[in-house]
Formats: structure tokens, C-alpha cells, sequence
């Protein structure tokens, strides 16, 4: 495994697709924002969460709820939430837009132009909330790298397996490190 995996501490959101409602408004969001540096984790989760729901019944979401329900052949939560991450995966591309500032953007805009690992994985969200999917959103703090990372985790009707939006060719179950190994993306 890799060293940076045994030093990463996650944070989760509860299920996305059932949190209650907090401060901010993401329809009101028409740009990316920056968010401060001392905003905490759990802090940061929640208007992650909240940009996803909102975003639940956008065109954009409705669109890959479909792309994503065309390819399933037996209505189950892994063929749900593989055949989204896939779809995700091969129609919105990882763009990088690191400065040294923290910044998030409405899943609408990360549906028509792409982002970072804080970007794609609200849109995934929201469309597995749409396939009827239990989710949550896993912050992991990478202590020692430069970033820190943001991903998925889906339900399969028995445990959380991993989704990650952002790492071109991951599977359903694999960690974010397991799948770095696996395909050396980035």
C-alpha cells in the first residue's frame, strides 16, 4: 500500500442523499468561490453536501441519471453506482485549477467544464442520490502531500464501497490509492 494511505484521516459526511440543510445556498452560487483556509473539515463537508442536493434536479444531473440508467441491466445499488461513476468518469474531465486557495464550484458548472477531486465528487453524489443510491462524501486529510482529497462512497446494500470520480478508470470498491497504483493516473 502506499505510505500516504496508512497516514490518511478521513472525515465522512453522513448519508448525502438524507443531511439535513445548512447555511449556505448553493443555487445561489453562479461562480466558484473561494473558501477560507481556517474553514473546518466538517465545515467544508457540509457545503459540499448541500451543493449536491441542490443540485439534484438540474438538467445536468437528470442528464447522466439517464446516460447512467441506460447502461444498467439489472437494477441493483453496485450496477447503480458503477454504471454512474463510469459515466462521470468518461463524459466530465479532472481539470486541474489548484492555486493556493481552496476553491469550489456549483455541480452544474462542474458538469459542463470538469474539476478537481472537491468538484466531481458532489456531481457523482447527486446522481447517485437520483439513482437512488446511498452516498456519502469522504474528505481525506493526506498528511505530508500537498492537497488533500475529496471522494465517494457508495452503498451497496451491505457496506460503503469506494467511488472515486476523479481518478480516470477507478472501480467501484477500490480505494483512491488502490486505484492510483492500479492505472498510475496523475
Amino acid at each position: 500500500r502506499n505510505k500516504l494511505c496508512l497516514q490518511a484521516k478521513p472525515y465522512q459526511s453522513q448519508d448525502m442523499c438524507y443531511s439535513g440543510v445548512v447555511r449556505i445556498n448553493p443555487l445561489q452560487q453562479i461562480e466558484p468561490f473561494v473558501v477560507p483556509a481556517d474553514t473546518p473539515v466538517d465545515e467544508r463537508l457540509k457545503m459540499l453536501v448541500t451543493m449536491a442536493q441542490a443540485s439534484r434536479w438540474t438538467p445536468e444531473v437528470q442528464r447522466f441519471k439517464s446516460m447512467s440508467l441506460s447502461r444498467i441491466l439489472q437494477p441493483t445499488l453496485w450496477a447503480k453506482a458503477a454504471a454512474a461513476l463510469a459515466v462521470i468518469q468518461e463524459n466530465v474531465p479532472y481539470v486541474n485549477h489548484r492555486t493556493n486557495d481552496q476553491w469550489f464550484q456549483p455541480v452544474w458548472l462542474t458538469a459542463r467544464r470538469g474539476g478537481m477531486c472537491a468538484d466531481l465528487s458532489p456531481l457523482l453524489s447527486a446522481v447517485l442520490c437520483e439513482l437512488g443510491v446511498p452516498n456519502r462524501l469522504q474528505w481525506i486529510d493526506q498528511i505530508g502531500a500537498s492537497a488533500n482529497h475529496l471522494t465517494v462512497q457508495a452503498w451497496d446494500g451491505t457496506e460503503w464501497q469506494y467511488a472515486d470520480p476523479s481518478i480516470p478508470g477507478a472501480k467501484l470498491g477500490e480505494t483512491p490509492y488502490e486505484a492510483l497504483e492500479r492505472t498510475s493516473a496523475w
